[in-house]
């Protein structure tokens, strides 16, 4: 085995910025290459030796070139990049990079300083389907249409740059931002779900299992494609499952007109807090990135001219839900458990309960000032009653349960208190 020099070793490397070395004995910067310091100055990302038999040989290395770039907010060397797009350069990628290695490249980016330059290079490149994929699956997946892709990941750095402006400065973005994007380490997952913006209408696939409901595509595509973990899996498939629910939701609470975000103009009447609570409750406690996820669907898909209107209308909703305090609505607990209600209506468990435990929470939506749980199951009776009927009556007459036997309970429990 022949040991390769410090010269062989620098031109082996990924960028010529990143092979150079520090003589220890000497205390100076070593450059082998003969063009890091100038690529440096010069804020260039380029291959020590050919670009093509370079990528070549370890096809990752276009990934992590795309990352390096983003961290240090470089430009990519025209001859590399053109090496990057070749078709001979990916064709070997599927062959030899597995999918775990391209997850983490991809959350390396965009866990970095600059996630809007790595997608922005990503669709430049034309390498979003290579990506963003379910491998083997071309002819069931078309590729993504990327015309509109910028206006969601461009939107999506408006956002974080908003936060520069400060909270005195009340506008649209701003307000959106405060309450999506609050705090840091959401981040990520905002840039995350950008990336699956072009899945946003694909078709979900068909169920496996009879009566069940498969994932959607982008979040099968998150976990072929990167190899997403499963709460980010999760997170994308909330997002997309919930897209359309969210906008119709959203269109409902501001088609009065009254779009304007000056708390003073903005009227509530019109606005259902039980509905928009609900809403937040089904779309879980992640609501926010998907309705993030919402908003750049939707932008993407207007045109330039809309986007002020539609960030509007996001903003004056969003800022009606902090006034009703439904923003985490998500976490409100039943006044009355189960067990209570069992025993108020004098029948046994089943699957009334849950949902009588939503008519409970329903009316604590409608009268967030009122804590009593009698006055909560007074007023919810009626529909309670109705609800432990039908199930009484789509039980068979011999089904474990049903008939008196909450009653025979009650009279057992009597008799041991006797004795």
């Amino acid at each position: 085995m022949d040991f390769g020099t410090p010269e062989d070793d620098a031109l082996r490397r990924d960028a010529t910025v990143n092979a150079m070395f520090y003589n220890l004995d000497k205390s100076e910067i070593e450059d082998f290459t003969g063009r890091g310091f100038q690529d440096m100055e010069r804020g260039v990302i380029k291959t020590p030796l050919s670009p093509y038999q370079t990528f070549k040989d370890d096809p990752l290395r276009v990934l992590r070139a795309i990352r390096f770039a983003s961290r240090l907010g470089y430009s990519i060397d025209a001859e590399d990049e053109r090496a990057m797009s070749d078709s001979g350069i990916w064709n070997e990628f599927k062959l030899k990079i597995t999918r775990e290695r391209v997850g983490i490249e991809v959350t390396k980016m965009l866990q970095g300083p600059n996630p809007r330059l790595a997608l922005h290079l990503i669709d430049r490149l034309g390498l979003y389907n290579t990506i963003f994929t379910i491998p083997g699956s071309e002819s069931c997946h078309p590729a993504m249409t990327l015309s509109f892709w910028h206006k969601a990941y461009d939107q999506l750095q408006a956002f974080v740059d908003a936060m520069a402006e400060g909270p005195s400065t009340q506008n649209a973005m701003t307000i959106i931002r405060s309450i999506l994007l609050s705090k840091p380490e959401e981040g990520y997952r905002m840039w995350l779900l950008c990336a699956f913006v072009p899945w946003a209408r694909s078709a979900r696939p068909t169920a496996k299992k009879p009566g069940g409901t498969a994932p959607t595509s982008a979040k099968v595509a998150a976990q072929e494609g990167i190899k997403a973990d499963n709460h980010s899996a999760k997170l994308i498939d909330d997002a997309a499952s919930h897209l359309e629910d969210i906008i119709q939701v959203r269109k409902a609470a501001t088609e009065d007109g009254s779009m304007s975000t000056n708390p003073l103009k903005r009227k509530q009447d019109k606005v259902s807090r039980q509905e928009q609570g609900l809403s937040i409750r089904e779309w879980g406690p992640d609501w926010r990135c998907s309705v993030m996820y919402a908003i750049l669907t939707e932008i993407a898909e207007s045109t330039p001219e809309q986007h002020d209107e539609l960030l509007e209308a996001y903003a004056h909703w969003l800022s009606t839900l902090k006034d009703l305090d439904l923003l985490e609505a998500y976490q409100l607990k039943p006044l009355v458990d189960g067990r209570k209600l069992s025993n108020d209506f004098e029948t046994n468990n089943g699957p009334w309960v849950g949902k009588a435990l939503r008519l409970i929470i329903a009316w604590q939506l409608e009268n967030p000032d009122n804590l009593n749980p009698e006055a909560a199951i007074s007023e919810s009776r009626e529909k309670i009653t109705v609800l432990i009927q039908d199930e009484k009556q789509s039980r068979p007459s011999n089904a474990k349960g049903d008939g008196n036997s909450h009653e025979a309970k009650k009279k057992n429990k009597e008799k041991k208190e006797k004795k």
